[in-house]
């Protein structure tokens, strides 16, 4: 059976003026569908360039320089911009380290959500949509849910953005969900609710 998620012999090179070659050497990793992997390290050692490898969200200044990606037995090293967009969201999403740089400021976070599934074609009207977005906040504990849909990054509290990133990230039901360290700087009540959805 084709594996959900094949990454092998991956190496992400790092810009020729720093202290080492590769940011990834050698990677090699197989998630099947329905399973749980958890990739440890120390920080610095990779595993957050790795998350952005397979999303196809490298910076710039960061290029994968052998091996290769596939997700259900489509070639991600190999996608076109086009391909990689159509790919987020429906077959794999992330949930970033730290929301409030990964969400857009100057827009309120349910539109922020709602952009999803207009940028997918998601048929459905503005209320549909909004409906929704609204379920999404409930289904990740949040209370008040017209409120906090209205609210913009900078007014919600840290374990609420990141209860909005997993509402985002689950948005499309993606066959593959990667969490860069999602529960950092959350107090040890937050951290556990937010791994207890992100497992349900």
């Amino acid at each position: 059976m084709t594996a959900l998620l094949d990454i092998r012999d991956l190496d992400v090179a790092l810009p020729a003026v720093s202290d080492r070659r590769f940011a990834v050497r050698g990677a090699s990793l197989r998630v099947d569908r329905n399973e749980i992997v958890c990739v440890v390290g120390e920080s610095g050692s990779g595993k957050s360039t790795l998350a952005h490898a397979v999303m196809g969200l490298l910076s710039p200044a960061l290029k994968i320089s052998g091996g290769r990606i596939d997700l259900d037995g489509r070639s991600v090293t190999d996608a076109t911009p086009a391909d990689l967009r159509a790919m987020r969201g429906e077959k794999m999403s992330m949930i970033f380290q730290e929301p409030l740089t990964a969400l857009n400021p100057l827009m309120p976070v349910g539109k922020q959500i709602a952009e999803g599934f207009r940028a997918h074609n998601v048929k459905a009207s503005g209320a549909g949509i909004a409906g929704r977005v609204a379920d999404l906040l409930r289904q990740v504990g949040l209370p008040d849910v017209e409120r906090v849909a209205r609210s913009y990054p900078f007014e919600l509290s840290g374990g609420q953005r990141q209860r909005i990133m997993i509402a985002s990230a689950i948005s499309l039901k993606p066959r593959l969900l990667i969490a860069d360290e999602p529960t950092t700087a959350l107090d040890v009540t937050t951290q556990a609710q937010v791994l207890r959805l992100i497992v349900d």
